[in-house]
């Protein structure tokens, strides 16, 4: 479930995913006034096959724009888990 970005909230995370340019500019300006500041970065930036860096909101298309996006995320997703092993 979707919950506020607020700077409260960054305080408690290591890592943010931002989908677009959008995201992470709205997401840094939010994590700027956080005590604590996790790093922010796009999810497709975990894939190094993407071509361009946003994923598009599906919202209101058909269900195959949908189905894009799950697999751009899916295929930032073992990019994403060898950079969090790399961390522990």
């Amino acid at each position: 479930r979707a919950r506020l970005f607020t700077p409260a909230v960054a305080t408690t995370l290591d890592l943010v995913l931002a989908a677009d340019q959008a995201n992470l500019r709205n997401g840094r300006d939010i994590i700027r006034i956080a005590d604590r500041q996790p790093e922010i970065r796009l999810i497709r930036d975990f894939d190094p096959t993407a071509v361009g860096r946003d994923l598009d909101d599906p919202w209101g298309y058909p269900s195959a724009e949908y189905e894009r996006t799950a697999a751009e995320i899916a295929a930032a997703i073992p990019g994403l888990l060898a950079e969090l092993r790399d961390r522990v």
